[in-house]
This record gives C-alpha cells, structure tokens and sequence, in this order.
C-alpha cells in the first residue's frame, strides 16, 4: 500500500507540473497542492510588502531596528469556503490562509515572515466518498499546517552586524525558490552581498531538516547545500547549486545529491535565453531545459519557444524532494517537451495569439497521470476595451491530437467591469487531461465552463466568487468557491 504522507508530499507541486500536461488549466488553487501555490503567493506578497516599506505609517509594534523607522505589520488572511459536488457525493470545506511579514528588509536589522493555513471538513468526507483524501485520515475535522516562519537578519541596513558581507541571514521554517528543485527547510540560510570584482559573484548556503509538513517525524533526515552565482560577461548570469538529501522514511532510507546548472542571457532589451540542467548523484543527468523569450512593446509583440526533457526515468528510488511522484506512479517516465506561443497587437483594441505544446514520450507504452502524449495547437483572438471600455472578450481554436483521438475544440471568455469595484467574467475552455489535485486523479476530455466575479469592498478588502462546472468523459464535477481577502 502507497504511503499516504508521501503521497501527501508529492501532490505538494503536482499541480504545478501537472500544467503541462493541461495547457490552459483553471486558475482556481486546489486545497492539496496549496503549499507549491501558497509559495509563489508568499513571494508577491513579499514583493508588495518591501515596495510598500517606504511608506510612512504609525508604527505596529516597537522599534527594535536602531532606525528611526517604525516597525509595520504587512499581510493579508484569505478566507475560502469550498463546495464540490459529483452524483451523490459532496465535500464543503472552510479554508483559511494568511501570511504576514514585520518589517522592511531594506531598514530594519531584523524581519519576520509568516505563512500558515487552516481547514475545517464541515461534512466529514467518509472513505467511500470521491472526495476522500489523505488528509480525511486525520483525526480531527479541523488542521492547520505552517508552511513557513522565519526570522531575518539583513545586511542592507548600515546599523546592521553583517553589513557588507552578507546580504541576509535567515532562521526557521523557509522555502528556497532558486534551487533546483524546491526545498522546504527547517533551519538556516545565508546568502552573501555580491562581490564586483569577481562578476558580482554571490554565494548561498543552507543547512537543516527538509520540512515534510505531512510526516508526522523527521527522525533521520538532513538537507543541506550550496550555491554561486556571477556574471561572467555582460548582461549573462550563471549559477551552479549543489543539492543534498538525506530521508529516512518506514523501512527506506535515501541519501542523495542533485547537482543544477543555469545560465540567462540578456540580448538587447528584448530577447533573453536561458538555459538550466539537473544531475543526480554528480553523474546522471535527469533534466534539463531550454528557453528564449522576445519582447518588442512598441510592436505590441510577444513570443517565446521552450524546449524541457525528462531525461531520466523517476523510479521510487530517490528521496521524496528530489522525486515528487513515483510513490503514485511507480514510476514518472522520461518525455520531451516543446512549447511556443506568439502574441501579436493589431490594433488598440484587436490583438491575436497562437502557439502548440507538444510533449512526446521517450517510450510510447508508458501513458499516465502526469505522462500523457499530446499535440495540441491553437488560435486566439480577442478584444480589448471594444466595442465598450468596459468589456474584454476572445475566442480560442484548438487542435487537440491524443493517444490517438484528433478533436477540435472552441473555447471563449467574457470579463466586464461594472465599475471601478466589480468585475465579472464567464467563459469555457477545453482540456483534454485535467488535473485534479485533490483526488491525485485525472479527468479526461473535460469541457470546464466558469462564472466569476470579483467585488472591491474597500482598498483592503475583496470578495471573491467563482463556480465551475467540469463535464468529462468519466465524472461532472461542480465547484463553488466563495472568499473574503483582506490586507493588512
């Protein structure tokens, strides 16, 4: 039987790379893989918080920075209720996420950020209900998990010890972005000021337990790794990581290292390539990818291509953080991968798109969640501010070629703005493989039709509501989602 706590983990960022095999999935989060989206979240969120530093404001706890500048709290709580129906089954659930952060890394010596996430099972999903998951196995009806909670020690202030040397230094439960693969820590981070004489090089170390927030024990696992990166001529950047694992899990244990190489490369103000591979062990290639993207804003015109590759089969023999899926797959077989897309303006208010995703495996035989074989390709054209400022539409062609089966498909969308407050939008899209993140399974052949509608209470807070309705060959699905974000 499939260890559900490592099942738990790998859905973590299923939905992420479940995206390829879904072109054009919904952009409603799923409860189950909310720590990988809850992160990219955070990081705008932080994003916001620094640019929102330098404004004055009275001060929301005490000044222990050396500055003159008040310490302020900054966040939002984002609360959700979730209803989803199929036949006779049905799951309602209340969610609540909420992140914080005190401070302004660019004034004060000392910082702290926070990410958390309650959820409360308002009709207790028995086992024999679709909806039934891993985190149903819980005792309770109500969970809470903290995603991450770290305190800083930043460099950029001139009050600061490490001033000069060390752009920040970070304790507790993080999650490091640039690296490879993404690493959920519980321990310490440091990240050097970039040195000019030697391309801006800045070096990066780490070191602690990888944070398996569904293992209930980390008895017997260690994380740790290092990184530098530099320009070597102008308008480059490359950077090398070293990645290393140790988890101990039941009766396994995996001891690994992953080694990433990256490089982007900046050519004139509109195109940019990049460049990244991953080694296991020093000496097996697993992945690697391959990427240009243009830009021409005075031409309104836009375009990248994308070449990635699993290289080498994920066979349940690596520690979870480096292989997310095989614990539900057996195994995650190798495939290539090839993406284009082109935006073109034709006039203010007329603009076109097209582009194909393209995934192959390197063997035919091995089709499943996750690996699935498809050509799809498409034409959109769309509508801006016409024939009223109010009123966005477009309408989507698709070609859709899949184990076989040739269909093509229409898909279309509407967004108008009542007012500066309320915006609603409807729509329907096709998907041949759709996700679900919840339930680890896929839908196929799903025609996704969609009403949303977005209210400005006031500058802080938004109503948000949204309803899909997923026919598919297999299972309909209806989701409801009703939320209040508030920021803070």
């Amino acid at each position: 039987m499939i260890p559900l706590t490592r099942i738990s983990v790998a859905l973590l960022v299923a939905g992420t790379l479940a995206a390829q095999d879904a072109p054009g999935a919904g952009d409603a989060p799923a409860p189950a893989a909310e720590q990988a989206s809850e992160q990219e979240t955070q990081e705008s969120e932080e994003t916001k918080v620094d640019s929102e530093g330098d404004s004055e404001g009275e001060a929301d706890g005490q000044d222990v920075s050396g500055t003159s500048d008040p310490y302020e709290w900054h966040g939002l709580v984002d609360m959700r209720f979730e209803s989803r129906t199929t036949g006779g089954d049905h799951d309602n659930d209340l969610y609540v996420y909420s992140r914080a952060r005190l401070g302004d890394p660019r004034k004060h010596v000392w910082t702290f950020a926070a990410a958390a996430r309650g959820a409360l099972d308002m009709d207790h999903t028995e086992r024999t209900n679709v909806f039934w998951t891993f985190q149903d196995r819980r005792r309770g009806d109500l969970t809470a998990f903290l995603y991450n909670a770290h305190v800083d020690l930043n460099g950029q202030p001139e009050a600061s010890p490490i001033h000069g040397t060390f752009e920040r230094v970070r304790f507790g439960r993080q999650v490091l972005t640039d690296t490879p693969m993404l690493m959920y820590l519980d321990g310490i981070a440091v990240e050097t000021v970039p040195v000019p004489k030697w391309g801006d090089l800045i070096a990066v170390a780490y070191g602690g337990l990888p944070s398996h927030i569904f293992e209930s024990s980390p008895s017997g696992d260690f994380a740790a790794g290092a990184a530098v990166s530099f320009s070597p001529w102008t308008k480059g950047r490359a950077r090398i990581d070293w990645m290393h694992v140790k988890d101990d899990y039941l009766e396994s244990s995996y001891d690994d290292d992953l080694i990433g190489v990256r490089f982007d490369q900046y050519l004139g103000s509109s195109l940019a390539v990049h460049y990244n591979m991953n080694l296991l062990d020093f000496d097996r290639l697993r992945d690697l990818a391959a990427y240009a993207t243009y830009s021409n804003t005075d031409a309104d015109l836009s375009a990248s291509l994308r070449y990635s590759a699993l290289v080498s089969d994920e066979n349940k023999t690596r520690a979870v953080d480096f292989d997310y899926f095989t614990e539900i797959l057996a195994t995650y077989y190798a495939y290539d991968q090839v993406e284009f897309s082109v935006h073109k303006g034709l006039t203010d208010e007329l603009y076109v798109e097209g582009g194909f995703d393209i995934r192959e495996l390197r063997r035919d035989a091995n089709e499943g969640i996750f690996n699935r074989e498809f050509r799809r390709y498409y034409l959109t054209a769309g509508v801006s501010a016409w024939p009223d400022d109010a009123i966005d539409a477009s309408v989507t062609f698709e070609l859709w070629d899949s184990s076989g089966d040739r269909f093509t498909t229409v898909g279309a969308d509407l967004r108008y703005e009542f007012s500066e407050t309320t915006v609603a939008s409807i729509g329907t899209m096709f998907q041949a493989f759709r996700y679900d993140p919840l339930r680890g399974l896929d839908n196929e052949d799903v025609q996704v039709s969609f009403a949303k509608l977005d209210h400005h209470l006031s500058d802080t807070m938004r109503l948000r509501g949204r309803f899909d309705y997923e026919d598919g060959d297999t299972n309909n699905f209806s989701t409801l989602m009703i939320g209040l974000l508030v920021d803070f």
